[in-house]
């Protein structure tokens, strides 16, 4: 666990670095048409769409190139004891606030170990799962986000809830809605949401509401040229009837 915590601690004085470096860079980079990003998270559980995914903590960093209205990225996300990995890039396009997004989940789980090669598409061997999704964020003065993602390639099939499509391993075309709104209060920033799935799927057991809670972000000055954000959310699943409460920090 000591070599664990030290290689996060080297992680964090990496990143800072780069995060100074770069500071020094801004004024340029504003000329500049291409714009990069690099981050990365740590948090004590990975929860996404009111599901965990084990139960170790997780380091997920991120890579964007923005060129324009067009995003490509790269997001990680992997746990202490390697368990459970994964690897996804997309693509968005941005237009007045509504996103056009195509994500590739690469899973580099075990339950999937003899198709883990990432150049493997072939249906039903492949580790990849394609998403299509359109996001919209309102304005600063009406902060609202809305987002409709659906499954349309890939692991997705064999849920349960379909004794034709679980014979067959047809696509289940898995969907999520979820709905946001952000606000401030005492210099913390919030995020409320609401995610549910309109049908069984990998998502839910039937249609309904799984994804219910908030996530506050406040910034923890260290320096004068440096402050490092942490976030923390409480997430509840009614469905599955699963509480999570994440700790996370972020360096950009």
């Amino acid at each position: 666990m000591s070599k664990k915590i030290l290689f996060f601690l080297f992680c964090i004085f990496l990143l800072n670095t780069c995060y100074s470096e770069n500071k020094k860079d801004t004024s340029s980079a504003k000329n500049d048409s291409l714009v990069t990003g690099i981050s990365c998270d740590f948090v004590s559980r990975y929860v996404w769409r009111g599901q965990a995914y084990g139960s170790a903590p997780h380091i997920q960093p991120s890579f964007l190139l923005t060129y324009k209205n067009l995003e490509f990225g790269i997001w990680g996300s992997y746990n202490f004891t390697g368990s459970y990995c994964e690897t996804d890039p997309y693509l968005k396009y941005t237009f007045k606030g509504l996103s056009i997004i195509a994500m590739d989940y690469f899973s580099h789980d075990e339950t999937f170990s003899n198709y883990t090669k990432y150049s493997v598409y072939e249906s039903k061997k492949t580790s990849h799962t394609i998403e299509t999704a359109l996001q919209y964020n309102g304005p600063e003065n009406f902060p609202i986000s809305i987002l409709v993602a659906s499954y349309v390639y890939g692991i997705d099939y064999g849920w349960g809830y379909d004794l034709k499509k679980d014979t067959t391993l047809e696509n289940y075309y898995s969907t999520y809605f979820e709905l946001g709104y952000s606000f401030s209060c005492k210099k913390n920033d919030f995020d409320v949401f609401l995610g549910f799935t309109p049908f069984a799927c990998a998502f839910g057991n039937t249609a309904g509401v799984v994804n219910i809670g908030i996530t506050g972000n406040h910034d923890i000055k260290i320096t004068n040229e440096f402050s490092l954000p942490v976030k923390a959310s409480v997430v509840y699943n009614p469905q599955f009837e699963n509480l999570f409460f994440v700790f996370g920090i972020t360096l950009e």
